[in-house]
């Protein structure tokens, strides 16, 4: 048996606490393909929010994320026509912290996996 699509993981996108805030920034680079996965690890002290904004649309999706916590993004499990689902190339993530204190210690991990027909 032969797999049609092979499997990539881009780089790590990894931000240290003393630049996390509580106004969005800028994690990392624009994804440089279409993701069909992701997992965002929150290993700071405090709880954070990882903005998605498409490309395609001015909205920004937000999700909540407890601390010593991973949040697992598989998009390739919802399939139309066949076709796996993906986050678009081209979206960009931000992340703040939520509360009335900064992070302490520890660092948000990123990682993203695609795939190529």
């Amino acid at each position: 048996m032969s797999l049609s699509n092979s499997g990539w993981f881009e780089p790590l996108r990894s931000v240290d606490y003393t630049v996390i805030t509580d106004t969005f920034k800028v994690l990392g680079s624009k994804f440089s393909y279409p993701i069909n996965y992701m997992d965002i690890t929150n290993l700071t002290d405090k709880v954070i929010e990882i903005g998605i904004a498409n490309p395609a649309s001015t909205a920004i999706q937000i999700k909540t994320l407890a601390y010593n916590a991973t949040w697992v993004f598989d998009i390739s499990s919802n399939k139309t026509n066949g076709k796996e689902g993906s986050l678009s190339k081209g979206t960009q993530l931000y992340l703040r912290y939520r509360g009335l204190v900064a992070p302490t210690t520890g660092t948000v991990d990123v990682t993203t996996f695609y795939t190529i027909d």
